[in-house]
């Protein structure tokens, strides 16, 4: 599947394609590959060039991420470029309502909140599994789950509305 990347605003074309744990990367023309396993939900163990990383994965919202390795943190974006309207200029702002989409095609594995429920900013709302991964989505900011659209099992595709937060 091929994304546009955004590392500290620097714009990458990026396909990434998976078998089983075996992830194989085209980052501008050059080719990359590593097995990729699912530690707990967020926390990875990467083999690549015969070395073990352990990496943690928070994922925001439409696409965007913090990758911690060791002591370093990386504000990372993934943008399906199919899509007519770019993920990257959707922003929450702190009054009406904000939705919370899926970041790719996946499957919900677990909602964290339910319909009325109260949420504050960088809290788990959904939890849901991409290319092996389980991604947990957080709210980007306080205010009331006004509606579900997901429910647990659902096959989602990328950009789909999970939830509306008020």
């Amino acid at each position: 599947m091929k994304f546009e990347a955004y590392l500290d605003n620097q714009s990458l074309p990026v396909e990434i394609n998976q078998s089983g744990p075996r992830v194989e990367l085209q980052i501008e023309g050059e080719y990359y590959k590593a097995d990729i396993f699912d530690v707990s939900p967020g926390r990875y163990s990467i083999i690549w060039g015969g070395k073990v990383f352990d990496v943690h994965v928070d994922a925001l919202r439409n696409g965007e991420f913090h990758v911690s390795l060791r002591d370093r943190r990386i504000a990372l974006e993934l943008v399906d470029p199919r899509k007519l309207k770019s993920l990257r200029h959707r922003h929450a702002d702190s009054s009406g309502e904000v939705s919370i989409s899926s970041p790719m095609p996946g499957k919900v594995v677990r909602l964290l909140v339910t319909e009325g429920q109260s949420v504050e900013p960088g809290q788990g709302v959904v939890v849901v599994e991409a290319m092996k991964m389980q991604n947990e989505l957080k709210a980007p900011r306080s205010g009331t789950v006004k509606s579900l659209n997901a429910h647990e099992g659902k096959t989602v595709n990328a950009g789909e509305e999970l939830m509306v937060i008020v």
